[in-house]
């Protein structure tokens, strides 16, 4: 006598539930890299977004209880890891922006963010004043005009004091 057993498991529901998600997820923590980097709020609110989502969604396959590693655990580790690694991404680049920030500042030029561009101003009044006059500056290579104000603006100009 001789008994065969066909055992087969359908892996729809694995695919649309759990590695979709967190591959769309991961994928969502990369869109990080192409945010502007002055733009510190989105880029925080996106990172830590996609650390929760993926945390939710590993809690969530933690159904049955077992003593050992799964194949599951390691792929949302891996994917846990990603978008980890995205957000320290951001924490380094804020780091960098800040410290040319400061260097900018110690040789002598007030930098004035706008639309992700600098423009430097010999002090705040002056960039105040231009910009009560203009608020969408033109901050090209060279100076340049303004096309609804036609206001004058120069890329850089240096401290004189």
């Amino acid at each position: 006598m001789k008994v065969g057993l066909k055992l087969q498991r359908k892996i729809g529901f694995f695919v649309m539930r759990l590695y979709i998600p967190s591959i769309l997820t991961v994928m969502l923590s990369w869109v990080g890299f192409w945010i502007n980097r002055n733009a510190e709020p989105a880029r925080v609110a996106l990172g830590i977004t996609t650390v929760l989502t993926m945390t939710t969604l590993a809690a969530s396959t933690r159904q049955i209880k077992v003593s050992y590693l799964k194949a599951i655990d390691v792929w949302y580790g891996t994917c846990l890891f990603l978008v980890f690694a995205a957000l320290v991404e951001f924490t380094l680049v804020n780091v960098v922006a800040r410290g040319e920030r400061r260097q900018a500042e110690q040789v002598g030029y007030y930098s004035f963010y706008q639309r992700g561009s600098i423009a430097s101003y010999a002090s705040a009044d002056i960039a105040r004043a231009e910009m009560s006059v203009c608020p969408s500056v033109c901050l090209s290579a060279r100076p340049s005009v303004c096309p609804s104000h036609s206001v004058i603006v120069s890329k850089r100009r240096k401290i004189t004091s």
